[in-house]
C-alpha cells in the first residue's frame, strides 16, 4: 500500500479540513523507476488529490506502508 503523507494544501488561506495523509490507489503512484517520490509519481499524485478533494497541492511525501 503507497500514501501521501504531511500533505500539504494550497488553500489560499481559508480554513478547510483537508487530511493530512491519504492512501493512493493502486496505479497512481506506479512509476516504472522505482521512486516513489519521482516527478512522474508526483504528477499522478497531484492530480488524484486535486480530483478528489478540489484543492491543489503544495507539498507532501509519498510512502510505503
Amino acid at each position: 500500500m503507497i500514501k501521501a503523507i504531511n500533505i500539504e494544501w494550497e488553500t489560499d488561506n481559508e480554513e478547510i479540513d483537508l487530511p493530512k495523509e491519504v492512501e493512493l490507489p493502486f496505479g497512481v503512484a506506479n512509476c516504472e523507476c522505482g521512486e516513489l517520490n519521482c516527478e512522474s509519481n508526483c504528477e499522478s499524485v497531484n492530480n488524484f488529490l486535486s480530483d478528489k478533494y478540489g484543492w491543489l497541492v503544495k507539498n507532501y511525501t509519498i510512502i510505503k506502508i
